[in-house]
């Protein structure tokens, strides 16, 4: 059996308490004496060669705000911390996302997830655990977690405490239709995380991986309107959208779906909840007004 794991932190940074023990991975939060700054590690101890530590040092060292240690055979890796708690806590405890929240949420995610396809990369893992209701002074905001291991790929697989969700991923990303997987793939795994946020269920869920993986393929979206009759139709169209099988009947980016969702809250605001599915929802002089999103929500109280 393998000694407790440790980190070489270096000076100044203290245990403040520990964040959890799973299966020999180990999280801690630490705090720089010096700053006040809280950081996050998690200490594991992945089965890879020696190579492939070299590997994980290197994805470690391209990403500004990860430090990344070896001792022995585990891998430590130290990172900002966020305040807050998953939407997956949330979620495990009955508590459903208002419309409000859902069109805030969806903002959030997609202005953080827009640069990253503007640059032809996506995200690949979003589901509730991956995205932070984090405290702000602002009265909250969605932060998307695992953003700085985009291009970290190995490293992320070895951080990571289990494999990726099958009832989060795309159609295209678990080979059941022969696609690229893109940006649309993460708009996707967005859809699903708003159904489920908004009706406390998900469309696809199955006894097995398999009957699972069948429904995203052949089964048909379900409306969240069905599950939560006070979710406006403007928004369940919206969803559906994000929800569709072919990746080339979804968004194209994250930048067209935030285009969208200014649509949408629009005809919220201005109380026409209704939106005609055939005609193209996009409207791409709105793309990144986030401001003029957020001026709408308040006044939507």
């Amino acid at each position: 059996m393998s000694q407790e794991p440790v980190f070489l932190a270096g000076p100044g940074l203290v245990p403040v308490r520990l964040l959890g023990l799973r299966d020999g991975r180990r999280t801690e939060l630490l705090r720089d004496e010096a700053t006040g700054r809280l950081y996050v590690m998690r200490t594991v101890e992945p089965d890879v060669p020696p190579l492939e530590r070299a590997r994980l040092a290197r994805e470690g060292e391209r990403q500004p705000d990860v430090r990344v240690h070896w001792e022995d055979s585990h891998l430590s890796v130290l990172r900002p911390y966020i305040p807050g708690r998953p939407l997956s806590d949330r979620l495990l405890a009955g508590g459903l996302l208002s419309v409000r929240e859902a069109i805030k949420l969806s903002a959030d995610v997609l202005g953080q997830l827009r640069p990253l396809h503007s640059a032809g990369r996506a995200h690949r893992d979003l589901r509730p655990d991956t995205i932070v209701l984090a405290d702000t002074a602002d009265g909250g905001a969605a932060l998307v977690l695992d953003l700085e291991f985009v291009d970290a790929p190995a490293l992320r697989r070895a951080l990571r405490e289990e494999a990726p969700a099958v009832g989060y991923l795309a159609p295209e990303q678990s080979g059941v239709i022969d696609r690229p997987v893109d940006a649309r793939a993460d708009l996707y795994s967005l859809g699903l995380i708003l159904f489920e946020s908004l009706s406390g269920k998900r469309p696809f869920d199955g006894a097995d991986v398999r009957d699972v993986l069948h429904q995203h393929l052949s089964a048909p979206v379900p409306r969240v309107r069905a599950l939560n009759p006070i979710v406006p139709r403007a928004l369940d169209d919206y969803i559906a959208r994000l929800l569709r099988k072919d990746p080339e009947d979804r968004h194209r980016d994250a930048a067209e779906a935030l285009a969208d969702l200014h649509r949408v809250a629009v005809a919220l605001h201005s109380s026409r909840p209704g939106l005609d599915p055939g005609r193209t929802l996009t409207e791409a002089r709105m793309a990144g007004r986030s401001a003029q999103l957020s001026a709408l929500l308040r006044r939507a109280e």
